[in-house]
């Protein structure tokens, strides 16, 4: 079975650039108020779609990768790209060692 997403757009962060839309247009589309939405809420994963993702001048989209129907873990991929990946896949911001 190939990896899936489901895909979920931050209405409170998105600002409508399309930069989603020009980046996967078969996956995204703007609502009345032109703001993002997905197209279906569950696909395939595929580096289109996460390329979108990783453009969003917000980081409005979020992408859960899912196993059936059990939710795996969670990835907020956008203008900070991986390293805000790699932050949620450790469970959060590492504590910082240098404080007492």
């Amino acid at each position: 079975m190939d990896r899936q997403w489901r895909i979920r757009v931050d209405r409170e962060r998105c600002i409508g650039s399309a930069m989603c839309l020009a980046t996967a247009p078969g996956y995204f589309e703007l609502d009345d108020l032109n703001l993002s939405r997905p197209r279906n809420t569950v696909v395939v994963a595929s580096e289109t779609v996460r390329a979108a993702a990783h453009l969003c001048p917000m980081e409005a989209i979020i992408l859960d990768e899912t196993a059936g129907t059990a939710q795996e873990s969670a990835h907020r991929f956008g203008a900070a790209g991986g390293e805000v990946a790699d932050e949620l896949r450790r469970g959060g911001a590492e504590k910082d060692q240098t404080s007492s």
